[in-house]
């Protein structure tokens, strides 16, 4: 299984997608440590982003300039499955 990692911005007043990031190149100990979640997380839930995980994510994004006006969420999605 492959899981790619996203920052999604949803709108304030109705809670729609309005953002979509990509991150890439990050290790899941690095994502461990910003959230600060045990090792053992797979970090398969949505997590908050406050200025201070942003700030740390920017790099990891390819358009590193997000309009934020919404709530910010680090979320996944399995892309890679295994039908067997």
């Amino acid at each position: 299984m492959t899981v790619k990692r996203y920052i999604r911005e949803y709108d304030k007043k109705t809670e729609c997608l309005v953002g979509e990031y990509i991150i890439e190149k990050i290790s899941l100990k690095d994502l461990q440590d910003l959230f600060r979640v045990p090792a053992d997380n797979p970090m398969y839930d949505c997590y908050p982003i406050t200025e201070r995980e942003l700030t740390a994510l920017l790099p990891y994004i390819s358009d590193p300039h997000i309009y934020t006006k919404g709530d910010l969420m680090l979320e996944c999605d399995d892309i890679d499955v295994d039908l067997g």
